[in-house]
């Protein structure tokens, strides 16, 4: 394998790391996202126990509150993994402009 070669599959190498690693910040998201749904399935789900039943337990509102909390927490991380994504993406746009700008000069 000549130099040229090499250091073009180092490059890729490098391209595609970025690429694995915006996959499995999406891949996560996703997952937050499907549990955040679930919440939601079970939130709906007692308060239609609340309003069948007025009178619902201390444990129902306890529930309802502790649902709330997840939801506030993973909506929190999903957040995280926005920032997170958005500098992978950044990072893949500079790669690409910089390998663009070199291919250039080469040529």
């Amino acid at each position: 394998m000549t130099k040229p070669e090499r250091e073009g599959e180092r490059l890729m190498l490098q391209r595609n790391d970025i690429v694995v690693q915006i996959i499995a910040v999406n891949t996560y998201r996703l997952k937050i996202e499907n549990k955040i749904n679930g919440l939601d399935i079970e939130r709906r789900a007692l308060e239609q126990e609340v309003l069948a039943s007025p009178d619902s337990s201390e444990q129902v509102q306890s529930k309802l509150k502790h649902i709330e909390a997840q939801v506030r927490d993973l909506l929190e991380e999903i957040r995280s993994l926005e920032a997170q994504c958005e500098w992978l993406d950044r990072a893949l746009a500079n790669f690409d402009e910089d390998q663009a700008f070199a291919e250039g000069i080469l040529n």
